[in-house]
C-alpha cells in the first residue's frame, strides 16, 4: 500500500516523431480532470468509464485534434492509479500543444520509467518484474526477448519462496538452539541444515550462472576475429556483414583500430570485432591497435582465429593462438581459392569467394548455444543488481556451512537474517530511493 501522496503524470507511450498516431497516457489521482479538454459532439465528456473507447476532440487553448481516448479506473491499470490514454494524429506539434495545455491542471511531465515505478509502488509489480519490463524493450534477440517476458509475467515468486522456505528452514532450527543454549544439535540436525544449505547454493549457483546465460541472449555475444596481419580478418568481416565496413588491403597492418559492428547468427545477436592484426611493430599508431587487440582476446567470448592457408603457419601464429584459451577459440584457414598448405583448423573458407562461410555459421552458432545453457528458460537473472545479491547470498551461505561448528548460533543467525533482507530488496518489499531512481532513471520516457 502506498502510503504518500502520487503525483498525476503525462507522457507520450509512443515515439515523438511524425507518424500516423502518437498516444500520451496520464496516469495518477488527477487523471480524470483531463476531461476538461475532451468533447463529443461538441459537448464536454462529463464521465469516463472504465476500459470504453470514445471517439471525439481534445479542445484546449493551445490546439484542437479529432482524437481516440479510453480510461482505467484505478487498481485495474498498469500503474494501479486511475489512467487515460488519449491518441492524436501523429504530428509532433499537436503532442506537445496538448501537453502543454494539461501541465495546467496541474499534471507534470513524467520522468523515465515513472510509469512502472507507479505500478511497483501500488503493488502491480515487483522489482524484479519492473527491471523485465526495462530489458523487454532493450533485448536484442527473440529468446531474450522471451525471457524477459517470462519474468515480466511470473517474477521470481517460484524461485525466491523456494530459496526463502530453505533459509528459514535453517533458521528455525538455529533460534531454536538460541533459546536452549545448553542443548547441542543432533547428527540429525547438523545433517538437516547441511542438506538445506547445498540445496540453496546449488540453486543460488545456477541463478548467478544463468545471467551469464541472459547477457548473451540480451545484449550479444562477443565475437573477435584475431590473426597476424593480411591473412583476411577485415574480408572476413567485410563478407559476415555483406557490406565494405572495413578497408582490404594486400599491404600488413592496414587495420590499426578495433573495429565493432553488430549482426545476427540465426537468432543470436553478436557484437563482430575485427582486430589489429598481432605482430611485432615499429609503428606507433599500429602498436596502439594491436595492444587494443590483445586486450579484445581477454574480452571476447569466442576468438575466430584466423590461418593463412596461402602462407602457412608462422611464429607469429604460434605467438598469438598461445594467447587464447582454447574453450574460446573456432580455427579458421583463409584463402581456401589458393590454398597451399594443410593446417590444423576448424574450417576452411575463402572470405574473398564466400567458400565455407556457411560452415563457418554454423561452427559459430552452435558455440553460441553452448555458452546459452538455459535457451529459451524463464528461470534466470535479467540484472546485474539480481545478479550481485545472488552473489552476495551465496558467499553468505557457502561462508555459514564452511564455519558451521566455529561460529556461534547467534553469528549465523545475524548471516541467515542478512540473506532474507537481501531477498525483500531483491522484490522491492525493502528500498531505497535511490535503489529506485538506479533501476528506474534507465528505462525511457513514456515507460
Amino acid at each position: 500500500m502506498v502510503l504518500f501522496k502520487m503525483d498525476t503524470i503525462v507522457a507520450p507511450i509512443t515515439p515523438l516523431v511524425r507518424s500516423s498516431v502518437i498516444i500520451i497516457r496520464i496516469s495518477g489521482p488527477n487523471a480524470f480532470d483531463v476531461k476538461r479538454y475532451l468533447y463529443i459532439n461538441g459537448k464536454q465528456v462529463n464521465e469516463l468509464k472504465h476500459r470504453f473507447v470514445y471517439h471525439g476532440e481534445f479542445i484546449s487553448d493551445e490546439i484542437k485534434d479529432d482524437v481516440i481516448f479510453y480510461a482505467f479506473h484505478k487498481p485495474n491499470s498498469y500503474t494501479g492509479e486511475n489512467v487515460v490514454e488519449i491518441s492524436f494524429h501523429g504530428n509532433p506539434l499537436i503532442v506537445q500543444s496538448a501537453i502543454k495545455g494539461i501541465y495546467k491542471l496541474g499534471i507534470r511531465l513524467a520522468e523515465p520509467g515513472e510509469f512502472t515505478k507507479q505500478a511497483f509502488l501500488n503493488g502491480k509489480l515487483d522489482l524484479v518484474q519492473a527491471e523485465a519490463v526495462y530489458e523487454l524493450i532493450d533485448s536484442k534477440s527473440i529468446s531474450g526477448i522471451q525471457s524477459s517476458f517470462n519474468r515480466l509475467k511470473k517474477g521470481f515468486k517460484n524461485e525466491v519462496e523456494e530459496i526463502k522456505n530453505k533459509i528459514l528452514d535453517v533458521l528455525s532450527v538455529v533460534e531454536a538452539y538460541i533459546d536452549f543454549p545448553e542443548e547441542d544439535l543432533s547428527d540429525f540436525e547438523l545433517n538437516y541444515v547441511y542438506e538445506r544449505l547445498d540445496s540453496i547454493l546449488e540453486k543460488v549457483g545456477n541463478l548467478v550462472k544463468s545471467f551469464e546465460s541472459f547477457k548473451h541472449l540480451s545484449d550479444g555475444t562477443k565475437v573477435a576475429i584475431v590473426g597476424k596481419p593480411n591473412v583476411g580478418k577485415s574480408s572476413l568481416m567485410n563478407y559476415l556483414l555483406r557490406e565494405n565496413r572495413v578497408i582490404v588491403s594486400d599491404i600488413p597492418g592496414t587495420t590499426r583500430d578495433v573495429i565493432e559492428e553488430e549482426f545476427y547468427v540465426g537468432s543470436y545477436p553478436v557484437k563482430l570485432i575485427d582486430t589489429a592484426g598481432i605482430r611485432d611493430s615499429n609503428d606507433a599508431i599500429e602498436v596502439l591497435g594491436i595492444e587494443f587487440s590483445k586486450q579484445k582476446l581477454n574480452e571476447a567470448d569466442i576468438i575466430l582465429f584466423i590461418y593463412d592457408l596461402e602462407k602457412g603457419i608462422d611464429e607469429n601464429d604460434q605467438y598469438i593462438i598461445s594467447k587464447i584459451p582454447k574453450e574460446k577459440i573456432i580455427k579458421v584457414g583463409n584463402k581456401l581459392d589458393s590454398k597451399k598448405y594443410d593446417l590444423d583448423t576448424d574450417v576452411d573458407i575463402s572470405a574473398k569467394t564466400g567458400l565455407g562461410i556457411e560452415k563457418l555459421i554454423n561452427l559459430l552458432e552452435n558455440k553460441i548455444k553452448e555458452l546459452i545453457f538455459i535457451g529459451e528458460n524463464e528461470n534466470c537473472l535479467i540484472s546485474e543488481r539480481q545478479c550481485n545479491i545472488f552473489k552476495e547470498i551465496e558467499d553468505i551461505v557457502l561462508s555459514v556451512k564452511n564455519n558451521f561448528n566455529n561460529l556461534t548460533l547467534d553469528l549465523i543467525a545475524v548471516d541467515l537474517h542478512s540473506c532474507l533482507n537481501k531477498i525483500s530488496i531483491l522484490t522491492g518489499d525493502l528500498y531505497t530511493e535511490d535503489l529506485l531512481r538506479n533501476i528506474f532513471d534507465k528505462f525511457c520516457i513514456g515507460k
